[in-house]
C-alpha cells in the first residue's frame, strides 16, 4: 500500500513543483487543485508513515518519499527567495504578476506543510541517517535560519522544531539491512552536529534569533506590563522560544563541545561591545547574557560566578542611562539564573541589593523584571533579611 500512496504522492507533488515554478502558469483553478491535491498527498503519507509501527518493510519508499520532500522543499523555497528578492530587476513581468497575486501565498503554504513533514516523522520515526536524507535536511533547515533576509513565520519555526527533534532524539538507524552499518545514536548525532556546525548555529541563534526585536522594544515604551508578560511566559508558538529551546537543547546534548565555545564566544563580543551605547551592540550584549542565563545550569563548571559577578554583573546594574536599561534588566534576569551559583553570602547581599535599587526605579520594565526575579529567590533565602540585605 505505501508504494502505491507514495507514486500518487510523487505524481502530484511533480505537477504542483512544474506549476508553480512555470513563470507563464497563472493563478487558476488548475493551479490551486494542484498544490491543494499535493499538500493532501503528503499529508496522508505522512500520517501513513507516523502511525506505522515496523518501518522495516518500507524503508525504500520513506527513503524517497524524504527526498520527494527535500526536493520539493528546495526548489521551492529557492524560487520563492529568487522571485521575492529580485523582483525589482526580473524582466519576466509573468513572475512579477505571479508574486503580487495570491500564488505567492499558495506557494507559502505548501512550502510550510511540507516542512512540518521530516519534522514529524524524525519524532516518530527518526530513520533518516546521514547516509540518507538528514544532514541534507539539516543542511536546508540552517540555510533558512541563516539566510539573511526575512523567511515565512512558520517555514523558521518548523526549522526550529526539526533540529531539536534531531538533538534531542535518541534513536536513529540507517536505511540498510547490515546490521554493521547500524549506528549508534550518539555517532549519527556527533558527525551531523559536528564542531563547526554547532558553532555556526549558536552564532546565529545569538546574533538573529536571542536578540530584541524593534517590535519587543516598541512593546517595551507602549506597553510594558504586556512587554514583561511576553517575556516571561515564552510562548511555545514564537521564534524567539523555539530559538530558546533549540539553544538548551545542544547544550544539554553537546555540552563538553559547546559550553565551551559558548564562554569563549559571549566573552569576546561582551569584550568588543563594553562601553558602547550603539543600539545594535547593546542589543548583541543583551543576547549574550540571555545565553548565558539559559545555559547557566551546563556553564556552572565554567564560569567563576563571584569574579564575574564582581568584575562586571555588578556594573552593569549601576549604568543608569536609558539606553541602558536592556541591559540592566537582563543582567537582572541573569542573576535570577545563577543564584544558586553564589557561594560568598557577601556576594549574596550584593545580589539582592543591587535588585532591589531596580525597584526603585521609573521604568516599569525595571521594576517588574526585579520583583520577579527577587519574589522567588527571597523565599528560598530567608535567611537574609530587610537589615542584612546591602550593597
Amino acid at each position: 500500500m505505501i508504494p502505491f500512496f507514495y507514486q500518487i504522492c510523487a505524481h502530484y507533488s511533480q505537477q504542483a513543483l512544474t506549476k508553480l515554478v512555470d513563470a507563464n502558469s497563472e493563478l487558476n483553478d488548475e493551479l490551486k487543485s494542484n498544490v491543494a491535491n499535493a499538500k493532501n498527498c503528503c499529508r496522508i503519507m505522512m500520517r501513513f508513515l507516523c502511525g506505522l509501527k515496523d518501518m522495516k518493510n518500507c524503508e525504500l519508499e520513506i527513503n524517497n518519499f524524504a527526498g520527494l520532500i527535500l526536493h520539493m522543499l528546495t526548489k521551492l523555497t529557492q524560487f520563492r527567495t529568487f522571485c521575492l528578492f529580485n523582483i525589482n530587476t526580473i524582466g519576466n513581468e509573468c513572475i512579477n504578476r505571479k508574486i503580487r497575486s495570491k500564488t505567492g501565498e499558495l506557494l507559502e503554504n505548501l512550502i510550510v506543510t511540507l516542512i512540518k513533514i521530516p519534522k514529524e516523522i524524525q519524532v516518530v520515526h527518526p530513520l533518516l541517517s546521514p547516509q540518507s536524507h538528514l544532514t541534507q535536511y539539516l543542511h536546508f533547515s540552517l540555510t533558512v535560519l541563516t539566510f539573511q533576509q526575512s523567511q515565512p513565520h512558520r517555514l523558521v519555526w518548523y526549522s526550529f522544531q526539526f533540529l531539536q527533534a534531531v538533538v534531542e532524539s535518541n534513536k536513529f538507524s540507517t536505511i540498510r539491512n547490515d546490521e554493521k552499518d547500524i549506528q549508534s545514536s550518539d555517532d549519527i548525532r556527533n558527525s551531523v552536529f559536528n564542531e563547526e556546525v554547532c558553532a555556526t548555529l549558536v552564532k546565529c541563534l545569538l546574533s538573529k534569533y536571542l536578540i530584541m526585536s524593534d517590535e519587543d522594544l516598541a512593546m517595551w515604551e507602549e506597553e510594558p506590563e504586556n512587554f514583561v508578560k511576553d517575556q516571561e511566559l515564552d510562548s511555545s508558538e514564537t521564534i524567539k522560544c523555539a530559538a530558546e529551546m533549540l539553544f538548551t537543547a545542544l547544550l544539554e546534548n553537546f555540552q563538553s563541545r559547546l559550553a565551551p565555545f559558548i564562554v569563549q564566544y559571549t566573552s569576546a563580543v561582551l569584550k568588543e561591545t563594553f562601553g558602547s551605547f550603539d543600539k545594535n551592540k547593546l542589543l548583541l550584549r543583551e543576547s549574550c547574557y540571555n545565553a548565558l542565563g539559559w545555559g547557566s545550569y551546563y556553564l556552572y563548571d565554567l564560569i567563576p560566578f563571584d569574579e564575574w559577578y564582581k568584575s562586571l554583573l555588578c556594573k552593569e546594574l549601576e549604568v543608569r542611562d536609558t539606553r541602558y536599561r536592556v541591559i540592566r534588566r537582563r543582567v537582572c534576569w541573569l542573576l535570577g539564573k545563577w543564584v544558586e551559583k553564589i557561594e560568598s553570602e557577601e556576594i549574596h547581599k550584593s545580589v539582592y541589593g543591587n535588585i532591589i535599587i531596580l525597584l526603585q526605579e521609573n521604568d516599569i520594565v525595571l521594576r517588574l523584571s526585579a520583583l520577579l526575579t527577587l519574589k522567588p529567590r527571597m523565599l528560598r533565602f530567608t535567611r537574609f533579611n530587610s537589615h542584612s540585605i546591602g550593597r
